[in-house]
């Protein structure tokens, strides 16, 4: 599975260990993972990124305008979300909305975690699933 995992830049270092933190979770299941993040290598391809994903990963605990427009693409190109957000934190009602929507029903879903508890989430299937907490 390959998934591109997304993160605010503009976070604090503690959003910078989460997205570190993140990947290498995914990575020890084998998920190949793809991130803004990592540095283009010329041997890219130029199909469009979410072509070339099986799902998305969001860190949302601190979100930003990128993270709405990231998630309407993905929408549109019918790819599983993960929204990932610190237990806690409030995540935007219009989220919560969307995951409601029949026409998004199975393909977005909001998830709460504890920075102990984040390798046992990204290792639960999401595909049709509901809203849990770990």
């Amino acid at each position: 599975m390959k998934v591109y995992v997304w993160s605010n830049p503009s976070a604090a270092a503690t959003g910078a260990e989460r997205l570190r933190a993140l990947v290498e979770a995914l990575a020890s299941r084998g998920v190949s993972v793809l991130s803004a993040f990592e540095p283009a290598t010329a041997s890219d391809d130029t199909t469009p990124l979410l072509e070339r994903v099986d799902a998305v990963v969001i860190e949302g605990t601190y979100p930003a305008p990128e993270t709405g427009h990231l998630v309407a693409l993905s929408l549109a190109y019918r790819k599983p979300i993960l929204y990932l957000t610190e237990r806690g934190r409030r995540v935007d009602a219009a989220l919560r909305t969307l995951q409601a929507n029949p026409a998004t029903l199975g393909h977005l879903h909001l998830v709460a975690y504890t920075p102990d508890g984040l390798a046992a989430v990204v290792a639960e299937p999401r595909c049709g699933a509901k809203t849990t907490r770990s």
